[in-house]
């Protein structure tokens, strides 16, 4: 049987993986961060937007289907839809612009 590699995979090879970690340190994006980090962000958003999900649930439970292949792609944990819906706000952004 031949090998296929996913679209969520032909996707992030666009994404190097050692660039977007320089910039995430550089931009300390995940300077807060507990479980959900940027990679994991990133990955959801990507398989959200090829899969054409429409609800926070479906992502997840698409997510949660594909579990041993995200392994592959360093995608460490599942979150609960309501994780995910925090997650899309991020952080307050504090300006110093007065």
């Amino acid at each position: 049987m031949a090998y296929l590699n996913s679209i969520l995979s032909q996707l992030l090879v666009h994404v190097p993986r050692h660039n977007f970690q320089s910039l995430v340190s550089q931009h300390k994006a995940d300077r807060y961060v507990k479980r959900f980090t940027t990679w994991n962000q990133l990955v959801t958003l990507l398989y959200a937007q090829a899969g054409d999900k429409k609800s926070l649930r479906d992502i997840q439970n698409g997510l949660s289907a594909h579990a041993p292949q995200l392994y592959h792609l360093s995608f460490r944990s599942i979150e609960p839809y309501e994780s995910l819906g925090l997650c899309k706000n991020g952080p307050p952004i504090h300006s110093s612009v007065t």
